[in-house]
């Protein structure tokens, strides 16, 4: 058996990341193609690349693109305003999505929770296992479980995948 070099034990070599063109992502979604682009400027929300440049470039979207996006229509299909819905969008950190693991080392999945406030709505990120309360006294009064969305936008890539 040859001996492995030590540069051997960190080649993973490159990891597949999934690139959704902006058709996939509109079927993945549900939605008409020309949807999808009005909705993403209308909520500011871009692809993380894009192959080529200027008129008749490509835009290219990750799993997280494609979370974010079912986010924002999960929040104005349930009524939120567009200024609350950019200010969510803006707080939420590609690794919510996903959750973590908690101190004792349990991993749990996060949720997005919006709180009254002298100043407006506030967005705060929350444990999936411990939901604030929601209520007048709580001052909370919206809370969704992230993945409640992700596992829905899953399930349709997978589903692309096996056509």
């Amino acid at each position: 058996m040859a001996k492995r070099q030590e540069s051997d034990i960190f080649d993973f070599g490159s990891l597949p990341v999934p690139h959704f063109g902006s058709g996939e992502v509109a079927l993945i979604l549900g939605v008409e193609l020309w949807k999808l682009n009005r909705f993403l400027a209308r909520y500011e929300l871009k692809s993380s690349g894009q192959l080529g440049q200027g008129r008749g470039s490509r835009r290219v979207y990750n799993t997280e693109d494609i979370y974010r996006i079912a986010t924002a229509m999960f929040l104005i299909r349930d009524g939120f305003a567009p200024k609350t819905v950019n200010s969510i969008m803006q707080q939420l950190e590609d690794e919510d999505f996903y959750g973590g693991h908690d101190d004792r080392g349990e991993f749990d999945e996060f949720g997005i929770s919006l709180r009254r406030t002298d100043k407006g709505p506030e967005v705060r990120i929350f444990r999936a296992s411990h939901p604030p309360e929601v209520g007048p006294e709580t001052k909370t009064y919206y809370v969704v479980n992230l993945s409640t969305i992700t596992r829905d936008v899953n399930r349709a890539i997978e589903t692309r995948k096996g056509k």
